[in-house]
C-alpha cells in the first residue's frame, strides 16, 4: 500500500466545519483538511489521521502587519501542513518566488509541512512544463526539499473541469521525485471518478483538492480510493 496523502482546499469557502468534520472519513490514507482561517481555532480535535492545514501564512514573523498570520500562530492552532504558492495566490496577489521562499522557511522553523504548489499557465508539452516549474523551485535550497510536500497543480486545469492526462501527470511527478521532495501530489479538477486512477500512477503520493473537498462526501469517496490503492 502506498504511503499516500489527501489534502482539501476549502479556499475562500465555509462549510459547516464542525459537522463536516463529524462526517468525514477515517482511514488508512493520511487526510488533511484546509479551511477558512477563521474555522481554524475551532478544529482542536480531530479524528485519527486527519489533520489540520492552512491555506497561507505570512511572509512576517510578527509585528505591525496587519491582517497578518504568522507560522506561530499556526503552530499554536495545531497546524501540521500549509499551502504555499497556490496559483490563484501568485495571479491574484502578485506573490513571486522570492516571497514564497521565505514563507517555506518560517514554516520550516516551526516545523509546519509547506504544500509548495507549481505548475504551467497554459497546456503545453512536458517539456516546457518542467522549464516553469524548474523556475518556480530555483530558490527553493536543496536541503529544504526532503521537508516539503510539492504539488503539481497545471493552472489551465484549475477549476475548468479538465485534468491533465495521466502520461503528462506520472512525467512531471517523476521529474519532481527527482528533486528530492517529502511527497509529489497532483492537484486540478480532481474529483471522485479520476481520484483513484491518478493514485495508482508511480511518481504520485496523493491529491491536493479543491472544489470536490467541500462536499464531504465527495471527499469521503476520494479518501477511501486512497485505501484501495
Amino acid at each position: 500500500m502506498k504511503d499516500l496523502l489527501i489534502v482539501g482546499n476549502f479556499k475562500q469557502n465555509s462549510p459547516d466545519t464542525l459537522n463536516y468534520v463529524k462526517e468525514l472519513f477515517s482511514s488508512k490514507t493520511k487526510t488533511v483538511i484546509c479551511p477558512n482561517f477563521l474555522d481554524l481555532a475551532l478544529l482542536k480535535k480531530l479524528p485519527k489521521n486527519i489533520f489540520l492545514g492552512a491555506q497561507d501564512v505570512s511572509q512576517f514573523l510578527g509585528g505591525a502587519h496587519t491582517g497578518e498570520t504568522s507560522a506561530e500562530m499556526l503552530k499554536k492552532n495545531n497546524v501540521s501542513y500549509c499551502i504555499v504558492g497556490h496559483s490563484e495566490r501568485r495571479l491574484y496577489l502578485k506573490e513571486d518566488n522570492s516571497k514564497i521562499a521565505t514563507k517555506i522557511k518560517n514554516l520550516l522553523n516551526y516545523e509546519i509541512i509547506p504544500i509548495l504548489c507549481v505548475g504551467e499557465n497554459t497546456e503545453t508539452t512536458v517539456k516546457n512544463a518542467i522549464n516553469k516549474i524548474k523556475s518556480q523551485l530555483k530558490l527553493i535550497k536543496k536541503n529544504q526539499r526532503k521537508n516539503i510536500i510539492v504539488a503539481y497543480e497545471p493552472i489551465w486545469a484549475i477549476g475548468t473541469g479538465k485534468v491533465a492526462g495521466v502520461n503528462h501527470i506520472e512525467n512531471i511527478c517523476s521529474v519532481l521525485k527527482d528533486f528530492g521532495f517529502l511527497k509529489v501530489l497532483y492537484g486540478g479538477s480532481v474529483n471522485e471518478t479520476i481520484s483513484q486512477q491518478i493514485l495508482s500512477l508511480k511518481s504520485v503520493d496523493g491529491l491536493l483538492v479543491g472544489s470536490a473537498s467541500l462536499d464531504v462526501k465527495k471527499f469521503n469517496k476520494i479518501i477511501k480510493t486512497g485505501d484501495d490503492v
